[in-house]
């Protein structure tokens, strides 16, 4: 007798499945001490059939990895959507990553663990071309706002930069200060008062400021933008902060 052929759905709702483990596991052990092994003992399925869909631990990480991507991709483009002047709208930007972070902490951690060559180097090439290409769909909407402030003359880049150096410059700063001022990062007493959400906003105001970008900071342009975030855009994120007993002090 031949084998069963699923259907597309099956396939999808059955490697869903094996993800929802996997991630558990990762929130409760961590990378390190995730092994498919683990994974098969909490799934209803066998040895091979985990492995018929991710040919390795690393393989299953990027794949966790990249639907988390998949997800700030969403909240990236919602926050471009905002109507608004470039520079707000790259605010807006900020204020996603930050809300992402906050409320998966995990998933933020899990792109640094999907970086590491030990990683990133043993997935498969589809899973490894699926990173790079959510890499780039997000790279590609930050230097579009960019780029609009450029083309509205709200922005001059400075002698020697380009876009991409801009968007870096933003990143690293959103980056580093979720990195930080994590929940799970021990804090010197030098950060120990910072508040994630009043610092992602203060260093892009202060980014912005020092790059000359039009309109300068104004705290109630501010404050409108981000009630603006908070009760129409991201209304689905904040309910969910707030079940998990999270206000944003902003």
């Amino acid at each position: 007798m031949s084998p069963k052929l699923l259907d597309e759905d099956t396939l999808r709702a059955r490697e869903a499945v094996i993800l929802d483990a996997a991630q558990q596991l990762l929130n409760q052990i961590g990378a390190t001490a995730l092994t498919m092994d683990k994974v098969v003992s909490k799934v209803p399925y066998s040895k091979g059939t985990v492995y018929n869909h991710f040919s390795s631990k690393e393989d299953l990480l990027i794949t966790l990895c990249n639907e988390s991507m998949q997800k700030l991709v969403n909240m990236f483009e919602r926050a471009l959507k905002i109507d608004a002047c470039s520079r707000d709208r790259m605010l807006a930007v900020g204020f996603a990553y930050m809300l992402y972070a906050t409320l998966y902490p995990d998933k933020f951690m899990l792109v640094i663990t999907a970086k590491t060559p030990s990683v990133s180097d043993k997935a498969s090439t589809e899973r490894q071309q699926a990173h790079l290409a959510l890499e780039n769909r997000l790279l590609t909407l930050v230097a579009a706002a960019i780029a609009t402030g450029v083309e509205h003359g709200e922005l001059t880049l400075p002698p020697g930069s380009d876009m991409e150096q801009v968007s870096f410059a933003f990143w690293s700063s959103a980056f580093g200060a979720i990195s930080l001022l994590s929940s799970k990062v021990e804090r010197c007493s030098a950060r120990s008062s910072l508040l994630l959400e009043q610092t992602i906003v203060l260093n892009a105001n202060l980014l912005f400021d020092g790059l000359n970008w039009q309109p300068t900071t104004d705290p109630q342009r501010t404050a409108s933008i981000i009630r603006l975030l908070k009760e129409e855009v991201f209304s689905n994120e904040m309910r969910q902060l707030a079940e998990q007993g999270y206000t944003l002090q902003i």
